[in-house]
């Protein structure tokens, strides 16, 4: 059920990097899932477990910059805008291509983004 999958997503959220991090690889999948919101808060969750948990799935918060939800896009512009600047270049034209985005919170987010490097 999509309300429980956000539920846990926003509990787990709360809860310190150390407790959460050994979810890391559950809360990824949560980044295909087929509700917005789940993907959502999947990405904030990931985002909220720091550089080092960001690393692996950075592919997969990429992709998410495609998404059809402007808010799973921004949330994939934020948690990309934690990593370290070697580990964000490679999404540089990606990000910038957000740039052109209908909704302000997405340009906005992408300009953020950017701006770490």
């Amino acid at each position: 059920d999509n309300s429980v999958r956000r539920a846990a997503l926003i509990a787990l959220s709360k809860l310190d990097a150390a407790v959460l991090a050994p979810h890391t690889e559950a809360i990824a999948r949560c980044l295909d899932d087929a509700d917005w919101c789940v993907r959502n808060e999947g990405l904030d969750a990931l985002r909220k477990l720091g550089t080092s948990a960001l690393a692996p799935h950075v592919a997969a918060i990429a992709c998410c910059l495609r998404d059809g939800d402007e808010y799973v896009r921004r949330a994939s512009l934020t948690a990309l805008g934690e990593l370290e600047p070697a580990a964000l270049a490679p999404h540089v034209g990606a990000i910038a291509r957000c740039l052109g985005d209908g909704h302000l919170v997405v340009r906005k987010a992408s300009l953020d983004a950017l701006q770490k490097l």
